[in-house]
């Protein structure tokens, strides 16, 4: 099965391979990644960043528990450099539910 390569962030060289799915859609076959397996390699995982040479970053397309892939920049999508879309964890950080008014 072929996988990407997913860095947990930009100046990580760290990677975890997840595997790639493919779904046919009018004549030809759309890839796609589960979030289950974007979760696995960090539970606040969002979604996925693809990063092109300029260091711009492109979103891809969620639709319930897949993301959708695209082709950027003439670069394979099983050759681009994908990094994790992870929200903040508010537990760690000690965020207060509200103001201190005393």
């Amino acid at each position: 099965m072929r996988c990407i390569k997913v860095y947990k962030n930009e100046n990580s060289d760290d990677h975890v391979e997840v595997p790639l799915h493919h779904q046919f859609y009018f004549y030809h076959y759309i890839p796609y990644v589960l979030m289950s397996d974007l979760t696995n390699v960090n539970i606040n995982a969002m979604g996925l960043f693809l990063l092109n040479e300029q260091g711009r970053k492109f979103t891809h397309s969620r639709y319930n528990e897949r993301i959708y892939l695209n082709q950027y920049d003439n670069i394979p999508v099983e050759d681009g450099y994908y990094i994790l879309n992870c929200s903040s964890d508010r537990s760690k950080r000690g965020v207060q539910s509200g103001p201190n008014w005393m």
